[in-house]
């Protein structure tokens, strides 16, 4: 009951001219509360969001015995995917509209060209994979600094040149939300490309977050642990802000295990999907069970087989019958692609 509230508080507010949802004053990017404090302003991000989760959502109230609900909830997910669909610039999708109408993050914007997250919360939804690997590679392509290791939030960075999309331009431009790395959807965007079934560019954007990539007399944090944001200013490029973020971290480690190694439950059943990207030939890991130890071995074999302390098995092992130490050995003929079904999120 306390989900339906929240979600039909967030459908109570409507859609813009373009179908969206309406941005107020601010979405994920809290920073942009000008985008649409006058009520006309809308995101795409915030509408791919809401269709993921009227998706995800429908499924708890099917569960719960409310199938009316959950076909409306699917209906409204499919109208909001549509509607973000649209919003196709040519190369990338827009990140939304401001109250007046004017777009913000297309490639005709003088600030903020292009957005990650808009381009990687359509690779959880939108059926339309072409434009989805392309919006994805050109984030790569525009968002991506191999010099400084850093993988920036959008670009470039807002510094008074277009319409003023709220606080975030009090930031330099090149820090923190400003055009620099928000390791949260840097994240996402490894994320976007391991369900693109693309592990090498998921793993390339893995490897560019670590701190243990970056020269410490350049990051000045701590070189074990996620920082918050990484700054792209000129002159700054490479700087840690806010270590220890445990948000960034989270992602990181789920991003890492659910989509990199493919350790997954599901209804209380653990599956092995693993997209392992050129190079590895195998990993291990070790699962911490209630009433014991699991050591898993994921190798690329002769043949497709799973195995349970030496005996063959079938995917979706109930790991609460388990007691004591066991043994899964994975072996795959090929690489994987991981399905794209949104339960995985």
């Amino acid at each position: 009951r306390h989900g339906i509230r929240a979600v039909e508080c967030a459908l109570g507010r409507g859609v813009g001219q373009h179908g969206l949802c309406k941005m107020g004053c601010g979405d994920w990017n809290d920073g942009m509360d000008r985008v649409g404090a006058a009520g006309k302003g809308e995101s795409v991000w915030l509408t791919w969001f809401a269709g993921l989760t009227l998706r995800r959502f429908s499924m708890v109230c099917e569960a719960m015995g409310d199938p009316q609900r959950a076909c409306r909830y699917r209906d409204t997910a499919d109208s909001l995917v549509r509607a973000a669909e649209q919003c196709w610039d040519g190369d990338w999708f827009l990140r939304g509209y401001f109250d007046s109408g004017v777009a913000l993050g297309s490639k005709y914007s003088s600030e903020c060209r292009i957005d990650s997250i808009s381009q990687s919360f359509a690779a959880l939804v939108s059926a339309d994979r072409e434009k989805v690997r392309r919006g994805l590679t050109w984030a790569d392509a525009m968002l991506i600094d191999p010099q400084s290791g850093t993988v920036a939030l959008l670009s470039p960075p807002f510094d008074g040149k277009g319409p003023n999309p709220g606080y975030i331009s009090d930031y330099r431009p090149g820090n923190r939300e400003n055009g620099g790395q928000y390791t949260h959807a840097a994240v996402w965007l490894a994320l976007a490309w391991f369900r693109m079934g693309d592990p090498d560019r998921g793993w390339q954007v893995l490897k560019t977050l670590l701190p243990e990539h970056h020269p410490l007399e350049t990051y000045q944090g701590e070189p074990f642990v996620l920082a918050a944001d990484v700054c792209r200013q000129t002159g700054k490029e490479g700087t840690a802000g806010w270590t220890w973020y445990t948000g960034a971290a989270g992602w990181y480690w789920r991003v890492a295990v659910q989509e990199l190694l493919g350790i997954r439950f599901r209804a209380g059943r653990l599956y092995l999907e693993p997209q392992l990207p050129e190079g590895w030939q195998e990993y291990q890991a070790s699962l911490q069970l209630e009433r014991g130890t699991l050591e898993i071995q994921v190798v690329l074999g002769q043949k497709d087989r799973l195995l349970l302390d030496e005996k063959p098995i079938s995917q979706g092992i109930v790991c609460e019958n388990l007691t004591g130490s066991h043994s899964l050995r994975l072996e795959i003929l090929r690489k994987r692609g991981c399905a794209t079904d949104e339960n995985h999120v």
